[in-house]
Parts: structure tokens; sequence; C-alpha cells
């Protein structure tokens, strides 16, 4: 099909319709909406592989068909008024939970590094903060 647009020419993007069950499992502030580890550990995978520059998230869409993401990058520069920068990678980093997909990937624990002491403290934490 052809879209016509009035107007100024302006970039823009079109996506095929996905047919299913849309499900948002992450958004661009740090919140994780399902448990789905597929698209955690895509997420992770990205920050892993840019080199602790960018992260994708805000992954939704249908099964494992993703679309319409955000990109925070470390300087907070391009993808759109979304991109929250160093801020929203760590937000995103806050909130991830290491699983055994991402061990499987090779993916290194954000834990990694930590003194026993340490990771007693973010644990520790961790439980304070689901109890309030």
């Amino acid at each position: 099909p052809v879209v016509k647009l009035k107007g100024p020419p302006e970039p823009l993007c079109l996506e095929p319709y996905l047919a299913g069950e849309y499900v948002k499992h992450s958004d661009n502030d740090g919140h994780n909406e399902t448990e789905d580890e597929l698209a955690a550990a895509f997420s992770y995978f990205t920050y892993v592989t840019s080199n602790k520059l960018l992260v994708v998230c805000d992954i939704q869409g249908v099964g494992t068909f993703y679309t319409d993401p955000q990109i925070h990058t470390f300087d907070g520069e391009g993808f759109g008024a979304g991109n929250l920068g160093d801020e929203g990678i760590q937000r995103f980093l806050a909130s991830h939970r290491h699983s055994l997909l991402c061990e499987q990937l090779g993916l290194p624990s954000l834990d990694a590094g930590l003194t026993d002491e340490e990771l007693a403290r973010k644990i520790q934490a961790a439980e304070d903060e689901d109890v309030v």
C-alpha cells in the first residue's frame, strides 16, 4: 500500500500490523511490566554489546516481535525526547535482574566484582524496598 501525506515532507517509519496479544514488557523509566526474561535479557544485551554506551528499552510487541522501543544513550543525544541519557540507563540497570538466560548468553552480572559485604548491602537494600 501507498501512504500519501499532506504537508511538508517529514521522515517517518511504518511497521506491519502485528496480529496477536500486544504486551508491554518494560518502559523507558526503568519499570518492568512483565517477568519476561527474553525482553529483559535483550535490553541488557544491548547495554553490554554497546560497551555500556546505550540501552534499548521500552520493549513491547507481539511474541518476540518488538516494536516502538526507546534508546537511552550515555550522552542523551539522538533518538528523540524519550532518550533520558545516562539517567535512563541507570534506571534500567537498577531494575535489571540478571537471569539464567543472561548467564547462558555470556552477559556479565552487574554484581561481578562486588565484595561479599557490598553484595549483602545491595540485597538488603532491595529487600527493604520490597517491604515498603
